[in-house]
C-alpha cells in the first residue's frame, strides 16, 4: 500500500529529518528532540481527543501517533548517504536548527 502525504507534510517531515542530522551531528538528547518535534506536528495534525476516550487511552494513541512520525522521519533520513544517516558529516546548507 503506498502512503502519499501533502506537499506541507513532506516538507514538515524533511524539516524533522534535517533537524534529526543535526541533533545527532551534535549528540544532542534524542528524547528531548521528538518531544519538540511531536508538539510541532501535533500543531500542524491535531490529534483530537473524543470526550468519551480517558487520558491512559488517549496518551496511548498519542504514543502510538508518536512512533509513526518517528518511522516516517527516519525513512526520509534514510534517503541520505551512510555517513549523515549516521550523525558522522553535517552537509554543507543542514543550518543548525537547534534553539
Amino acid at each position: 500500500m503506498a502512503v502519499f502525504f501533502t506537499k506541507p507534510e513532506t516538507r514538515l517531515l524533511r524539516q524533522f529529518a534535517r533537524q534529526f542530522i543535526v541533533a545527532k551531528f551534535y549528540d544532542d538528547n534524542l528524547d528531548i528532540f521528538w518531544q519538540r518535534v511531536w508538539k510541532v506536528w501535533v500543531d500542524f495534525d491535531p490529534l483530537p481527543r473524543h470526550p468519551d476516550m480517558d487520558m491512559d487511552e488517549y496518551d496511548m494513541r498519542c504514543q502510538a501517533q508518536l512512533k509513526i512520525l518517528q518511522d516516517k522521519v527516519r525513512w526520509v533520513v534514510w534517503s541520505y548517504p551512510a555517513g549523515i544517516r549516521d550523525g558522522e558529516v553535517l552537509p554543507e546548507g543542514f543550518e543548525d536548527a537547534r534553539d
